[in-house]
């Protein structure tokens, strides 16, 4: 190597490596600059509240919007509120986040929240008249447990009725009266269900059924005429109450600044709350599924 290159070799590498370190240190400030996303701001653009349709979906509208608007502020994000979809497609799309949040009955949270798609975030407080699962029977007969009509004919409420069908078919497994060996026929001579909870009263008192099993709010429901002729002969235990599911994947900060946002809206605007999901929302309890849970596993190990 000559003088020459020898002088260039050696002022060349020391102004490679200082140009190397001048621009780590401009993509450092430029990245400095930049800065990262607040902590306390939400990675989502958007935030999709799903309400399972109902009956009186059309006259809750209103107050969705509200909810809306009151959620935007605190979020400084849109909000949106739907219709969930149904049963067979909630696990993909809370999966895929389609949604983020979701209000349901007990029965549809259970398994996307053992699916793992999802957890209970928040449950409506079931105040000073939460439902119950009963057993009705005509005021002369002197049932005192459902295992008394044994070969004898009876009846539910509507299938997807908790009170009126899940939860009275859960009992009757946990008592081992039916099970894998023994169908509800097999147990009883005779199992109807119902599509109106008048008509079904109507054959309890024509003596078509023995006993109906349903909710305490329904049997509230009946005429006068009708619950004078009638009587609770037991009781299984509170339904539990809707439960506002958020999906899983999101990101542990997004929940906690979401979390936030509904416990100061609960704070600052329990009315608007209150109509937006029909009570006031709580934190839910460990085992507030579990009787839901138990049912819908006992309806997959009974003889059909």
């Amino acid at each position: 190597m000559t003088k020459k290159q020898d002088i260039i070799h050696k002022t060349t590498i020391p102004l490679f490596i200082c140009s190397l370190f001048l621009f780590f240190s401009c993509e450092s400030e430029q990245e400095e600059k930049k800065g990262p996303v607040p902590s306390n701001e939400l990675s989502l653009q958007k935030v999709v509240l799903a309400f399972e349709s109902t009956d009186r979906l059309d006259k809750t509208l209103p107050r969705k919007s509200e909810l809306e608007n009151l959620l935007s502020v605190k979020l400084q994000r849109a909000v949106e509120t739907r219709i969930a979809p149904d049963p067979s497609e909630l696990y993909e799309s809370l999966r895929t986040g389609k949604i983020d949040l979701a209000y349901l009955n007990p029965r549809d949270a259970v398994p996307i929240i053992d699916q793992k798609v999802a957890s209970a975030f928040l449950v409506r407080l079931s105040g000073d008249n939460p439902d119950k699962s009963i057993w009705i029977c005509r005021k002369d007969k002197n049932y005192a447990d459902i295992s008394e009509a044994k070969g004898k004919a009876i009846a539910f409420a509507k299938r997807k009725s908790d009170p009126g069908c899940l939860i009275p078919i859960g009992d009757l497994k946990s008592r081992d009266l039916i099970g894998s060996d023994r169908a509800l026929t097999d147990f009883f001579s005779q199992v109807l269900y119902g599509d109106k909870f008048e008509t079904i009263i109507e054959k309890v008192l024509n003596g078509e059924v023995e006993a109906t099993a349903a909710g305490y709010h329904e049997f509230e429901k009946l005429s006068e005429k009708l619950k004078s002729q009638v009587r609770i002969f037991q009781e299984l235990g509170t339904v539990p109450t809707e439960v506002l599911c958020i999906r899983s994947s999101m990101s542990a900060s997004d929940q906690a600044i979401i979390e936030q946002a509904f416990s100061q809206t609960n704070e600052e605007n329990p009315e608007q709350i209150q109509r937006a999901f029909r009570g006031t929302l709580v934190d839910p309890e460990k085992e507030h599924l579990e009787i839901i849970r138990g049912a819908l596993q006992a309806i997959t190990e009974i003889k059909p």
